[in-house]
């Protein structure tokens, strides 16, 4: 039901978007690869679904504001082997995440992208040795940066690659043993996003 009412979302915001004067809207879809920082596991095995709509501003010949509503799916996942006695661990975390994004235009293909994001927690679930467990809770917001890469298709095409982080003075949940310090308060979402972007035609153009 959740994933039925965002998808109704994505298309009323795209649409309100693309009538807006002075703004060019689409959407974006796409996968992520997560993980963890701090949970004792490395590696970003945990892969997720990623899309959303955006909006974005032209300010300069080579620059561009844009502002996203995302739904992603992070958190971390341990596959069993041998190594580790098979044992299973998987942690979701689910959230609508808004970036506010600086985007450098580089050249026709090639563009840079920078900003911060706020992330609201929608869903968590843990699971481990395939039987779900009782968890520590997490924070409900994660705010963090994010910087990526686009590389133009077409005029309106675009494949993105992106790399966010908590910022680590907002971690989404405390450590174990409640340990901190100054550089290491609790653990953090790091999430890799693979993604295509179609930005609507302007009628106008």
């Amino acid at each position: 039901m959740k994933r039925i009412l965002f998808v109704l979302i994505i298309c009323f915001l795209s649409n309100s978007f693309v009538k807006a004067q002075h703004f060019n809207g689409g959407i974006i879809v796409g996968m992520s690869a997560s993980q963890v920082s701090g949970d004792n596991l490395s590696g970003f095995d945990k892969a997720g679904i990623f899309g959303g709509v955006f909006a974005n501003f032209q300010i300069s010949e080579k620059s561009v504001v844009q502002m996203e509503i995302d739904y992603i799916e992070k958190g971390s996942k341990q596959n069993p082997k041998e190594k580790n006695n098979f044992y299973s661990y998987i942690l979701k975390l689910n959230y609508v995440e808004i970036p506010l994004l600086y985007k450098y235009i580089f050249s026709d293909k090639l563009s840079f992208e920078l900003g911060p994001y706020c992330a609201i927690l929608i869903k968590d679930a843990f699971e481990e040795q395939n039987e779900v467990t009782v968890n520590r809770p997490f924070n409900k917001q994660d705010i963090g940066i994010t910087v990526g890469i686009a590389y133009s298709i077409t005029q309106n095409l675009k494949i993105d690659m992106r790399n966010s982080n908590t910022f680590f003075t907002f971690p989404v949940r405390e450590h174990l043993s409640g340990a901190k310090k100054w550089y290491n308060q609790g653990q953090y979402n790091t999430v890799l996003t693979f993604s295509i972007q179609y930005q609507f035609k302007n009628k106008k153009e």
